[in-house]
């Protein structure tokens, strides 16, 4: 089965976002050299592997490997996104943070119990909304959790988020509208 990548262009270069399903955390004898790896769960078994890359694919400048052990997600358009000289981005059940150009670990979060499907940046209120599968969270820019907001099931709809809301759809395509600020959820009529 072969996975997705995604390519996100800043001003200044081209960052690939890829799946690692066969990757081996420590081998010298991969097919693919990373200068990094970060493990962001406290165990050595993992579900989720994502290579990332600054430069071209045959020659990166800079390259790292981000390991997680709970919740299986492959890159997609909301997996990450440039702010300012950041990588943030959703792998497993975590979101990262990781320096441009360099890929250094700034920080990590766990942001979900199973598993966070993306990341979406608030430019009005300067922060990162999380979509996990059991809450959407808001988290600082520096990696704080500002709130976390469930639902009557678990979050497998769209999300979209507003000037001052989040609307989010579970998996029985009920309606949510979560308060950017508070965090407070409000269940929709039909």
């Amino acid at each position: 089965m072969s996975y997705p990548s995604i390519k996100i262009q800043s001003e200044d270069f081209e960052i690939t976002l890829k799946y690692e399903d066969k990757y081996t955390p420590g081998s010298a004898d991969y097919s693919t050299s990373y200068t990094k790896e970060y493990w962001l769960s406290e165990t050595n078994f993992f579900n989720t592997c994502y290579g990332v890359m600054v430069g071209p694919l045959d020659e990166p400048l800079f390259s790292c490997v981000l390991v997680t052990h709970a919740g299986f997600t492959t890159p997609h358009a909301h997996s990450a996104f440039i702010h300012d000289d950041s990588l943030i981005l959703a792998i497993g059940d975590h979101i990262a943070c990781l320096g441009l150009p360099s890929l250094d670990l700034i920080w990590s979060l766990k942001a979900d119990q199973v598993t966070c499907f993306g990341v979406h940046y608030s430019q009005k209120h300067e922060c990162i909304v999380s979509h996990g599968e059991l809450e959407i969270c808001r988290i600082s820019m520096n990696g704080e959790m500002d709130w976390r907001a469930g639902g009557k099931d678990i979050f497998t709809g769209e999300v979209n988020v507003l000037a001052d809301q989040v609307l989010v759809t579970d998996f029985n395509e009920e309606k949510y509208s979560i308060d950017i600020t508070t965090g407070k959820s409000t269940l929709l009529d039909g």
